[in-house]
């Protein structure tokens, strides 16, 4: 058996020999027993590569899934992704995004992720294992055509209307992720090979078309390397899994040396040129993930800073401080979120996925998404925002006294306390609550929604109109639907008192007439 397989067709049968091997192995030697270790096996909708590597057996203690305590970040729910399973996603603003998923799936949001549109819908043999965004309208999505056994490229400069043609990097093996460093720096990576060691493709002129591509092996005794590499703006390319390898231009050029774990490595990240993560894990014979640290560019690395039940599939870090490292197994029904607010030493539950897996997130400042699929393949996205937005609204109350037939106006302050940017949509009700929000004949309000950027403030002019009211009080709300995520609805009560003459006297002393 090789040292790192990708190429062997799996079956039932083969599982089953190696099950049976492992646990001959461990029955007959206690020290130094090698076994088979599987990272993953891909593609998730069709697994015919196995990305494994024969290693000693790393003795652990049995994991548990460790409860999300009451002090974990506010994960929320966003959207489902129905038949997707997403790999990528990216952000280029915090309104527009895109996912990249199996099966040739592109979706994009327009709404910060609130609603997704699949914007590409190729079906077998396209699968899409990266997406990268320089803009709204401008990005590229990179896989593979599992028929011809090909690295592809497609762009888009419309936002995902129309794209080019295949952009064929290599017929003899499978791309994972394209990132860029400029607009002219790109490197895609290969997740596995037909009949040679993985290739990486590097252009120095922007990589529209095959022939801005060159290719370069990284490690000719390597192998596979996780979907998640690193490429900063100064072209210190950075990808792990069977070995670890380094280059400093770009990818044109690679150094490598034996991976952080002794199993193996997968996702690789760095905030800088110092500080930077590599993840991992397996699904058998243990289904287990972890994460090293380092803190000199790669030079050296810790132990394992976390040990959990589940592989880690990809790394996002925020600060050198503040990050996270995610993952999962749907054959287990395991994944989740684990949180780091000390630069990866030490690790905490911050969201149960409830047996789906995680392979992709994504930030535009302190606003993160990742994305999740399960055993069925339907995807979700999920969202959390470290300095959400946080809307006042001043007055509280708006009391409102005019003649019979008259009309009056007064203006509403709404201010933006928080970050990022507060959206805000204004329906009225006349009921005592805004469950059952309608037209409100002698209330108007302008504008009717808009958005606030962080500090700032917006006036929504309230008017009021007696025209055909007989005289007396009237009451109702006005329902202000934020995304505040700790006030999603303000309520603000509107009173018109017409014709009152010493009514409000009068009422203010009692009712005496």
């Amino acid at each position: 058996m090789p040292a790192h397989s990708f190429s062997a067709r799996l079956s039932v049968a083969t599982i089953l020999a190696t099950t049976l091997l492992i646990v001959s192995a461990r029955t007959s030697s206690a020290q130094q027993t090698v076994v088979h270790y599987v990272s993953d096996r891909v593609p998730v909708q069709a697994p015919l590569r196995e990305l494994a590597a024969d290693r000693p057996y790393v003795a652990t203690t049995p994991r548990a899934r460790q409860p999300v305590g009451t002090g974990a970040n506010p994960w929320r729910l966003q959207a489902t992704l129905p038949g997707a399973v997403v790999h990528d996603i990216a952000f280029p603003t915090v309104s527009v995004g895109y996912a990249a998923a199996e099966l040739g799936q592109v979706w994009k949001t327009s709404d910060g992720g609130e609603h997704w549109t699949r914007i590409m819908n190729l079906g077998f043999p396209y699968y899409w294992y990266g997406v990268y965004a320089f803009s709204e309208q401008d990005l590229v999505v990179s896989g593979f055509d599992n028929q011809a056994f090909s690295a592809i490229l497609r762009w888009s400069h419309d936002g995902g209307d129309t794209w080019s043609d295949d952009v064929v990097l290599t017929d003899q093996g499978w791309s994972m992720r394209v990132r860029f460093a400029d607009a002219d720096h790109g490197l895609v990576m290969d997740l596995v090979n037909q009949s040679a060691p993985n290739m990486a493709h590097y252009t120095l002129d922007g990589g529209a078309v095959a022939t801005d591509w060159s290719d370069v092996v990284p490690d000719a005794n390597g192998g596979w390397f996780g979907n998640q590499f690193s490429l900063l703006a100064s072209g210190r390319a950075r990808a792990s899994g069977i070995t670890y390898c380094d280059s400093a231009d770009f990818g044109a050029d690679w150094a490598c040396r034996p991976p952080a774990d002794p199993v193996f490595d997968g996702p690789t990240f760095f905030v800088d040129e110092m500080n930077g993560w590599v993840g991992g894990g397996s699904i058998s014979p243990d289904v287990e993930g972890w994460v090293h640290r380092t803190i000199d560019g790669g030079d050296t690395w810790s132990a394992r800073t976390l040990d959990v039940a589940w592989p880690i599939r990809e790394i996002l870090f925020l600060t050198d401080q503040i990050g996270w490292a995610v993952g999962g197994n749907i054959y287990s029904a395991e994944g989740g979120i684990y949180f780091s607010n000390d630069g990866g030493q030490t690790w905490s539950p911050d969201f149960d996925s409830e047996g789906h897996e995680l392979d992709a997130c994504a930030n535009v400042g302190q606003k993160v998404w990742c994305a999740v699929y399960d055993a069925s393949f339907n995807g979700a996205v999920y969202t959390l925002d470290l300095d959400p937005p946080a809307v006042d609204v001043s007055p509280g109350v708006l009391n409102f006294s005019v003649a019979s037939g008259a009309t009056d106006s007064a203006p509403v302050t709404l201010t933006n306390t928080g970050g990022g940017s507060l959206t805000f949509a204004i329906d009225e009700a006349a009921q005592a609550d805004c469950a059952v929000p309608g037209d409100v004949p002698w209330l108007g309000e302008t504008p009717t929604e808009g958005s606030i950027a962080a500090g700032a403030s917006q006036d929504v002019d309230v008017d009021v109109d007696a025209t055909g009211l007989a005289d007396g009080y009237y009451a109702a709300l006005l329902c202000i639907a934020t995304n505040d995520p700790n006030l999603p609805l303000a309520l603000l009560t509107v009173s018109l008192t017409v014709g009152g003459g010493d009514t409000i006297f009068k009422d203010g002393f009692e009712g005496v007439p």
